[in-house]
């Protein structure tokens, strides 16, 4: 049975753009009201390890207070260039939405760009007993649309290990086309508002499986026409099951289901693209994905996109807690295999910076959550990642109702009978515990008549295991020996405060 936790959200709309350059995030209050850990956030977490897996942290400088002092940035195998302040910017958002304390949590600020990279970062993550990961990246092949695939099995490593995933969504809204391979050669649009634009083409289908090293055997293009039908580009690898020569660079073999086309300097106007198969092995199942990254945001159009089906891998892992950004560009699934995806929408991810940058989208919006799930793993150590998807999918909503962080979801069936006539269940704000609150002396409840327990004072306090297995009586004023006092019974009568007598208190480390 689930912890009795929540982790809930508001929905708003704003989009902002995704070019990182930072100092000091300037609103971090603001930040820690939306996600509900304003005063909550003032405890010591320099026991909790957080890995923020990025492509780029450029500009981080230890010591200047940029992060805790404790931080540590983690070179992958492969020495790729710094081009990206992305993942520097994820930290300092998830450090404020804990409160900025300079004792942690302990930051590890890995390099993944490349699946090299990203395949040695789940090693480290896994290897040094990291709590939680953030990865407010997505990638546009490697998965069959389902949760599947080897970027996705990897994750599972981590998963499987206890890690607990945060995933952004991704800010592909409306730059996905889907469609079946039965249907390719036929064209289908694309618009261009704006002179001069720049973007990528990537063409992927599903024959991906777990290792990275098995080849595709299907082999589909991707051409890109203008409106008078004049072949502007067209996809050139060639998927024949057969891994490339590494010493040829003009092999076009590849491993990949996957084509890209990059397009510069392109006029306005309406285009139009073709996926057509270049082997005869493909079925009546087989599905494809178009996928536009642009340059420009909002410049770019697939009219005929179903607004659905558009999150990448590994937020489409149903192992991973998937946040979105109630925004136009955010993406929605659900996924192929009919799962909702992201598991929860925030409604605003705006965030600002001291050197007058502001951004926002679905990798702030993990970072935010990311944040308030810190403060839940340290104030219940056992809590799991499964348990926080568990309880966003047993909502059966991608948004949650506004309530803040710290509030109780309906009691669950198998609370209902501890519930005296006239009671109320209530959380203990500080603590995340479940209080029951009784009109009579908590002790003679059937349910407790076992433990023979006695109360000296009405403001006593009854603190029992989630099982019931174990139940003592304490003082109001003294810190509890039960271990996880997931339920409390505390007295009160007519005339009482609504909260009942007694003063709430923290359990004892």
């Amino acid at each position: 049975m689930n912890k009795l936790l929540s982790l809930t959200f508001t929905l708003v709309s704003f989009f902002a753009t995704s070019a990182y350059a930072f100092n000091e995030v300037s609103n971090g209050s603001e930040i820690r009201e939306r996600v509900g850990t304003s005063g909550l956030a003032s405890r010591n977490l320099s026991h909790l390890k957080v890995a923020i897996l990025d492509n780029g942290f450029r500009g981080y400088l230890p010591g200047t207070g940029m992060l805790p002092a404790s931080a540590e940035l983690i070179e992958g195998p492969l020495k790729v260039p710094e081009t990206s302040a992305h993942g520097l910017g994820m930290a300092q958002i998830l450090w404020e939405a804990t409160g900025k304390d300079a004792r942690g949590p302990k930051f590890y600020l890995i390099n993944t760009n490349g699946f090299t990279n990203f395949k040695a970062a789940v090693d480290f993550v896994i290897n040094n007993n990291v709590d939680i990961v953030l990865y407010s990246q997505i990638w546009t092949f490697g998965s069959n649309f389902d949760g599947k695939g080897f970027i996705n099995e990897a994750v599972n490593r981590a998963t499987n290990a206890g890690v607990i995933w945060i995933n952004a969504a991704g800010n592909l809204g409306g730059q996905v086309y889907n469609g079946n391979v039965s249907e390719s050669g036929q064209k289908f649009e694309l618009r261009n508002s704006v002179d001069e634009n720049a973007f990528m083409l990537t063409l992927t289908w599903n024959d991906f499986n777990e290792s990275e090293a098995s080849c595709s055997v299907k082999d589909l293009n991707l051409e890109f026409y203008d409106a008078k039908g004049t072949l502007l580009k067209s996809g050139s690898l060639v998927q024949s099951g057969v891994a490339p020569d590494p010493q040829d660079a003009s092999d076009k073999r590849t491993c990949y289901a996957r084509e890209t086309i990059a397009v510069n300097n392109l006029s306005r106007g309406s285009y139009y693209l073709k996926v057509t198969q270049k082997s005869q092995n493909f079925g009546g199942r087989d599905s494809f994905r178009v996928i536009l990254t642009e340059n420009k945001l909002g410049t770019l159009e697939f009219p005929g996109a179903d607004p659905r089906f558009e999150i990448m891998p590994p937020a489409d892992n149903a192992n991973v807690f998937t946040v979105g950004e109630k925004s136009a560009f955010s993406a929605m699934g659900p996924t192929s295999d009919a799962r909702i995806k992201p598991d929860v929408v925030l409604e605003n991810a705006q965030v600002s910076f001291t050197n007058g940058s502001q951004t926002a989208g679905s990798s702030n919006a993990a970072a935010m959550v990311a944040g308030a799930v810190v403060i839940l793993k340290n104030a219940i150590p056992e809590f799991t990642g499964q348990q926080l998807i568990e309880y966003a999918q047993s909502l059966r909503t991608q948004v949650l109702v506004p309530a803040g962080l710290v509030k109780v979801p309906p009691p669950p069936y198998w609370l209902d009978q501890l519930i005296p006539v006239g009671g109320t269940v209530r959380q203990d704000p500080g603590t995340f515990r479940l209080v029951i609150l009784s009109r009579e002396n908590p002790t003679r409840l059937p349910q407790l008549r076992g433990f023979n327990l006695q109360m000296r004072r009405q403001n006593d306090i009854v603190a029992c295991v989630e099982n019931m297995s174990t139940c003592q009586v304490f003082s109001a004023d003294q810190d509890y020996s039960v271990k996880a006092p997931w339920i409390e019974f505390r007295q009160y009568k007519n005339g009482s405060t609504a909260d009942g007598p007694g003063t709430w208190i923290m359990p004892a480390k």
